[in-house]
């Protein structure tokens, strides 16, 4: 049985776990959060949903864009 909140609960383990980490830039590309979930079996899916839930930001530069945890801001 596949546990949908388990995922997303996961997800948000883990871009806590990179956003909130003072050993990395505050804002961290998007595509080597998602690959780095995808490499750990957590769907883009859930990252999104968890994304919104944390209310993680985000910020384009150059056409790439970058998520960072508002704690990190404030």
């Amino acid at each position: 049985m596949h546990c949908g909140n388990c995922e997303i609960e996961q997800a948000k383990a883990l871009l806590r776990s990179v956003l909130l980490d003072r050993n990395f830039s505050a804002w961290q590309p998007t595509k080597a959060l998602i690959s780095g979930a995808k490499a750990a079996g957590i769907s883009r899916e859930a990252m999104k949903i968890a994304r919104r839930e944390l209310g993680i930001l985000t910020l384009t530069v150059d056409g790439e864009q970058h998520w960072c945890h508002p704690d990190r801001i404030r």
